[in-house]
Order: structure tokens, then sequence, then C-alpha cells
């Protein structure tokens, strides 16, 4: 499926990714640490900054099997958690009602769970209390995953893909703390291992569907059902580069 939203944007690179949307890249563009490249002959203004002013970032950069817009929505859609994360992200269990927010914003579109319910391993070791999340698509391909206790950014996961091929992403992972950067390293030691272990149980699913797709269907499918919250709207913007939706409230079981 041709996506026009992935014409003339900025992408998190990695050196060792040999193509971007199957062509060779533009020239790499380095930015507060980062390093970007633009799908397009001419730039219209550079890449964002990505991390927040005083936050220590730690970075992690891999290869997965995907298709772009399942990878991004799957990494927004809290429901699949207690069934491909269970007991790591969610535990089983009986689900509690959780009141969302859809809200757009100029150059994005976030759903933000209030008092949400986080029975998982990764927030025991953590220590988080956290009483709102947010999961923010910003165009053309970034996700954002804030935790916020009493209206501060506790810790911030942003995910970045970059298509490499029509089957191949490259995804820049970073994680933002408000801790020292020596705290902030010690205190994720523990936390890493059981992200990354979520990354690939994530990566295993979404290349599952990505070949289930290609053997039972010529073209891609993409379904949606209400609990799909951003889904839609992140399709959207890939088809035609506008970003739609309205601000709405929905309650949701988590």
């Amino acid at each position: 499926m041709p996506l026009p939203g992935l014409r003339s944007q900025w992408f998190l690179w990695n050196p060792r990714w040999t193509s971007l949307l199957g062509s060779a890249p533009s020239p790499p563009t380095p930015v507060a640490g980062r390093i970007w490249v633009h799908s397009g002959p001419r730039p219209q203004r550079p890449p964002c900054t990505l991390i927040p002013t005083g936050y220590a970032a730690i970075w992690h950069q891999t290869r997965i099997r995907a298709d772009l817009f399942d990878a991004v929505e799957n990494f927004l859609d809290p429901m699949h958690t207690p069934f491909i994360h269970p007991g790591l992200v969610r535990s089983e269990g009986a689900r509690s009602p959780t009141r969302v927010r859809i809200e757009r914003g100029p150059d994005s579109i976030e759903a933000i769970y209030e008092r949400p319910r986080h029975s998982g391993l990764i927030r025991s070791v953590f220590g988080l209390s956290i009483d709102q999340t947010r999961g923010r698509f910003r165009p053309p391909s970034l996700v954002e995953l804030d935790y916020l206790a009493q209206g501060s950014l506790r810790l911030r996961i942003l995910l970045g893909f970059t298509p490499i091929s029509s089957t191949e992403l490259g995804l820049s992972v970073g994680l933002f703390s408000p801790l020292p950067r020596v705290v902030a390293s010690l205190v994720s030691l523990p936390l890493l291992p059981l992200l990354h272990l979520a990354l690939r149980q994530d990566a295993a699913i979404l290349a599952l569907k990505l070949d289930h797709e290609s053997a039972c269907f010529s073209d891609r499918r993409y379904v949606h059902t209400p609990n799909d919250l951003l889904g839609p709207h992140i399709l959207q913007w890939m088809k035609s580069a506008r970003l739609g939706g309205r601000n709405r409230e929905v309650t949701v079981l988590l």
C-alpha cells in the first residue's frame, strides 16, 4: 500500500541500515546526538528535538520485521498487553474501567489514560506511582509513551520507526528520565532486560502478522474495532498526510 504521508519526512537513522523506503537515504543530519535522514529531495524544516530539557537519555536501536502501520499502532495499543506481555506490563485477570481522553495537538494525536491500572513486573521493578499515562503519535512514525505522577513526567519511552523496506523497520528506542544520568543508568539496569523482553514479544507477533497477511492477502488489510483508539487516525495520516480525528472521551477496560 503506498503511504503518501511518508514522503518528504525525517526519520531516525543508524549507519548500519542500508536503505530508506527501499532507496538510498539522504545524507545523515545530526541533531542533539541523534542521526536523521530525509525521504524527500528538499527538507522543509529540520528534524525535531526529542529529549525533554534536563532529562537523561538512554538509547537502543534494532531492526524488526513488520508493517509500519501495524508497528506504530501496536505500541500505542494497551489492549494487547495482558495477552502478549502477561505479567510483564499487565497481569492477567479482571480488567478495570479506565477513562481515556483522545486529544488532537497541532502536530500529534494522543490518548490520555487517567489512573490506569499497571500491574506487571515492569512497574514493580521501576517502582513508579503513576496516575496518568499518555500514548502519542507524532508523524511520520514516532510514538511517545509518557508516565506521569502528580502532573510531573517521570518517564518517557520514545519509539522511532524507520521504514527500511516494505517488510523491515529500523527501531530506535529512547528512555528519558528526570534523574541524573548516572542515577538513571543504575535505575535502568533491572528495567532494560524487561523492556528488551517486551520488545522481542512485540516483534515476534508483528512478524507473525506480516507473514500471515503476505501469505493470505495480495495487499495489506487494516481492520479496526472501537477499542483501537488511535489506529484510524494513524492510518489516515499515512494514507493522506492529514491528521484527522476530534477530541472525545471514552471508557475502556484495562
